[in-house]
């Protein structure tokens, strides 16, 4: 308020229960506010002006149909979703309407751990590994926030099983992961590409110009087979995993869009 910014933009996580009276202070004085990386399309943020529309939901769908396939129908899922994260949340809405559409109650199920953000590295392993050693039906574990991909991967060796993981995040430790064969797969996405759409759609509302049901950001679907491959075709013409993941066509398409 104090530097009379024209936009605020909410990115991410935030506890915006802990902001509100910031929130609707910045409204009051004709500034609008933008959530981003939080809701997928169609969703909308109670709190906020807008929502930058990325389909996260279809992240959980990939997710579902990777294990669907892998065991044509019969997939015990162990779900590992984040109470307080409302990507998480996303991601697992789009996973459970692929799941309940092709996976019948005789032939699959689906099991959910619930934790905070408190719990994920302070006890969260040992609640998957409780269910693990609970229910042996379980062939598949789904992890809808990066930061819950070690735990996983730790209750799996604490219960002696060989069970996959099935996870999505963009951090590079994510694709470090997929790449080693320790995340089965990744459906990873590109935080650099998802800032540069949240600029575009916040230059959009400044300069009142028509906003797009839904901003173009990829997810890629990455096996250790898969990266292998990609890096042996880039034939070390990229200076990273990511820019021969995504590309980099996202910037200049931005620079010349925004005459940068």
């Amino acid at each position: 308020m104090k530097k009379k910014s024209d936009l605020v933009i909410l990115s991410g996580d935030i506890n915006k229960d802990g902001i509100s009276s910031y929130i609707e202070n910045a409204q009051a004085n004709g500034i609008p506010v933008v959530s981003s990386g939080s809701k997928s399309v169609g969703e909308t943020d109670h709190y906020t002006d807008y929502t930058v529309p990325i389909n996260y939901a279809f992240a959980g769908e990939l997710m579902a149909d990777w294990g669907i396939v892998k065991t044509k129908g019969k997939i015990h899922a162990l779900c590992v979703s984040c109470t307080d994260s409302e990507l998480s949340a996303s991601t697992f809405k789009g996973f459970k309407a692929e799941f309940e559409k092709y996976v019948s109650s005789s032939e699959g199920s689906c099991t959910t751990v619930n934790a905070n953000s408190i719990e994920i590295g302070n006890g969260l392993a040992n609640k998957i590994k409780s269910e693990l050693t609970s229910n042996t039906k379980i062939n598949y574990i789904f992890v809808f926030d990066d930061a819950a991909i070690n735990d996983a991967l730790s209750a799996v060796v604490q219960s002696g099983t060989d069970i996959k993981i099935v996870a999505t995040g963009g951090r590079s430790e994510d694709m470090d992961l997929a790449e080693s064969g320790s995340v089965e797969m990744l459906v990873a996405h590109s935080y650099e590409w998802t800032a540069y759409a949240m600029l575009d759609y916040a230059l959009r509302i400044l300069g009142g110009k028509t906003l797009p049901a839904e901003q173009d950001v990829p997810f890629r679907v990455l096996t250790k087979d898969g990266i292998k491959k990609a890096k042996e075709e880039s034939k070390d013409s990229f200076d990273s995993f990511h820019e021969i993941c995504f590309g980099g066509a996202f910037v200049d398409g931005y620079n010349t869009l925004w005459s940068i």
